[in-house]
């Protein structure tokens, strides 16, 4: 789903921001503008605010570190996955988002749960 997210001018390069009702984070860098899940690896936290340096962005919770041109966790494993972006003659600028995945209903997640015990998993 292609989503403005306004100006390039509106897009800092000091820090992200959030985005597309905070779906997404975006910073500017020297050939557009990047993005990625508004949700850190770590503990689920949310990027947005987070520091950006050294061709890094730093999350603003416990201070996990990802590489601005890839997503990839610096010091460790995993990596966020980027969203393609485009910056239009005019300076406005896109990102693609996954289509939103439906919620589940309480009973739903109940019932996946139970299923997941039965077959042996206890996750």
């Amino acid at each position: 789903m292609r989503v403005s997210i306004g100006s390039l001018d509106d897009v800092p390069a000091d820090h992200c921001v959030a985005v597309a009702d905070g779906a997404a984070v975006a910073v500017r860098v020297d050939d557009g503008v990047v993005a990625f899940p508004n949700r850190c690896l770590h503990v689920g936290g949310a990027l947005a605010g987070g520091r950006v340096w050294d061709g890094g962005l730093t999350c603003p919770n416990h201070f996990w570190r990802y590489r601005l041109s890839d997503g990839s966790h610096l010091g460790g494993s995993g990596s966020l996955p980027s969203y393609p972006t485009e910056v239009t003659a005019t300076g406005e600028v896109y990102v693609e988002l996954p289509d939103p995945q439906r919620q589940l209903s309480m009973r739903e997640r109940l019932l996946a749960h139970a299923r997941e015990w039965e077959r042996g998993g206890r996750g």
